[in-house]
């Protein structure tokens, strides 16, 4: 399904903490067995676990730590049979590799240096390190640091915006009730008109698709819901994300998709029994090998 729409590879989460590994086995199955024949990367998502999901968001199941140099150079060697797979995605013959929360690594300089050294010695052509930036401020902090590219969420400045819009009844509500009282709406539409910007033409800003949110079976009250997202408006996002992107060279034109299934946040493009294969059908229109363009 992936690559009859245009999809060119899936990037898999993967969860280190200090020498213990979580959820691996998806992972581990996929290298061994060879399948899906399919591209793939690694992204590091470097945030402790809480129990935010049982509404105990205080609660500490399992902290992420960063050791020092011993538990990067572990780190490599743990991923290292997944960097010489045939399959994995490389950017200019570099590898990439996603870290979720690049500025909450305090030595994330030593780590970089660590695993490019690494990566030399071990028949490897350095990296491609990516990280996710929401602002254009955070961006920048992220380029500095050494990273090679970011992949941009700008959905941020809408949420700001929108907040600053309220009506001074609807602050007064809040602070007099709390938000607990209210979740979070959004208008996916007027959402899309700031998913994209002229920022997501440089060939280091790579840009996001994003399909749809509903994270309230997971947060309750707490969580955020995207409304009126159907195939129609998902075609004028992807379509805004193209023509910004279009004239990039291809080795750096990078376009991630927020998500292929995250169904307990509802983010994602699979078919679903509402709209079919409405979103996929979206992508085949612009990315498939046989999709009108």
């Amino acid at each position: 399904m992936a690559k009859a729409a245009g999809v060119e590879g899936f990037c898999y989460w993967h969860y280190w903490f200090s020498g213990k590994r979580l959820l691996d086995r998806p992972f581990n199955e996929v290298l061994q067995s060879g399948n899906p024949d399919f591209p793939f990367c690694v992204a590091w998502a470097n945030e402790s676990w809480s129990g935010v999901w049982h509404g105990n968001p205080d609660k500490i199941l399992i902290k992420q730590n960063y050791p020092g140099i011993e538990d990067y150079k572990k780190h490599f060697y743990t991923l290292l049979s997944a960097f010489h797979d045939e399959r994995y995605i490389r950017v200019n013959g570099h590898p990439l590799f996603y870290v979720y929360k690049p500025l909450e690594i305090p030595d994330v300089e030593v780590f970089m240096d660590c695993w490019r050294e690494l990566a030399v010695r071990n028949g490897l052509k350095d990296f491609h390190f990516v990280g996710p930036s929401f602002d254009e401020d955070q961006a920048q902090r992220i380029l500095n640091l050494g990273f090679n590219g970011v992949h941009t969420h700008w959905q941020k400045r809408f949420m700001l915006k929108r907040h600053f819009m309220k009506t001074g009844w609807n602050k007064v509500t809040e602070m007099l009730l709390g938000s607990r009282f209210k979740m979070p709406v959004w208008d996916y539409n007027e959402l899309i008109t700031m998913l994209s910007n002229e920022l997501d033409q440089r060939a280091d800003y790579y840009p996001n698709i994003l399909s749809g949110w509903d994270n309230s079976p997971r947060s309750g009250k707490r969580g955020n819901i995207y409304i009126n997202y159907n195939p129609d408006s998902f075609r004028m996002h992807v379509k805004d994300v193209v023509e910004k992107t279009v004239n990039k060279e291809a080795e750096t034109n990078l376009v991630f998709l927020q998500s292929w299934n995250e169904w307990a946040e509802g983010n994602y493009v699979e078919p679903d029994l509402k709209y079919g294969w409405g979103y996929l059908n979206v992508l085949k229109h612009f990315f498939g090998t046989y999709g009108e363009k």
